[in-house]
C-alpha cells in the first residue's frame, strides 16, 4: 500500500517533462459537467458482503497516510462514500509550485459487480488570512471556464498542469480499486461493518 501511495506522488512528478505535449483525457459527466472518473467491473463469484468489506478495507488501506475519512458506509446497501486527497508539484521557471486537491470517492457493490465514481475535485489555493479559511476552487473550472482555453480551444498551460495531476490521480485510484477488489489476498483480515 505504501508503494501505491508513493506512486500517487511520484508518477506525475517523474512525467512532468512530457507535460507540454500532454493532451488531457479527462472524463466529463454529461449531466453535471464535472470531472468524473467512473466505471464498473465484474468480480465473478464474490458476494455483495465480501465486495463491500474489500471496498471498505481498500479505502482504509489506500488512504491510511492521509487525513481522509469515510462519510457514509452501508453494508446492507453495499455503498461507501468517502473523501480523498491528492498532491502534485511542478516547476515554473525557478519557482516550485505545489497543488493539493480533494475529491469524493463513491463505491457501490452488489454480487459480482463493483461500480465507482471519483469526482468533485477541489483544489486548495491557499488560505484567506483575514477569514482564516481555506480558499477552495472547484477543479471543474479548468475544463469549463473559457479563460483556461486558448484561441484554438485547447487547454492553457495552467489548465493542463492541474488536469495532469487530476487525471493521474483518477487513473491510479481506479486501477488500485480494481486490483484490490478483484483479489482475495486480504480477505482473511476483513471484518464486518463497525469502524
Amino acid at each position: 500500500m505504501k508503494k501505491l501511495l508513493l506512486a500517487l506522488f511520484l508518477v506525475p512528478a517523474l512525467s512532468m517533462a512530457q507535460e507540454p505535449d500532454y493532451k488531457p483525457n479527462i472524463q466529463i459527466d454529461t449531466i453535471t459537467n464535472r470531472i468524473n472518473f467512473k466505471g464498473s467491473f465484474n468480480v465473478p463469484g464474490v458476494d455483495q458482503d465480501k465486495l463491500y468489506l474489500r471496498a471498505k478495507d481498500w479505502f482504509n488501506r489506500y488512504f491510511d497516510m492521509m487525513h481522509v475519512y469515510i462519510s457514509m458506509a452501508d453494508q446492507t446497501r453495499g455503498k461507501i462514500i468517502g473523501r480523498g486527497a491528492g498532491f502534485g508539484n511542478t516547476t515554473t521557471g525557478l519557482v516550485k509550485v505545489g497543488y493539493a486537491f480533494n475529491f469524493n470517492v463513491y463505491i457501490a457493490v452488489e454480487a459480482g459487480i463493483v461500480k465507482y465514481s471519483i469526482t468533485d475535485f477541489v483544489e486548495l489555493k491557499g488560505v484567506d488570512i483575514e477569514e482564516r479559511v481555506p480558499n477552495l476552487v472547484s477543479s471543474d473550472v479548468y475544463v469549463n471556464d473559457e479563460k483556461y482555453r486558448n484561441k484554438k480551444g485547447e487547454f492553457t498551460s495552467a489548465a493542463k498542469k492541474r488536469l495532469y495531476y487530476i487525471e493521474g490521480t483518477g487513473n491510479i485510484i481506479s486501477s488500485s480499486l480494481k486490483e484490490t477488489l478483484s483479489s482475495d489476498r486480504f480477505d482473511s483480515k476483513l471484518h464486518s461493518d463497525g469502524f
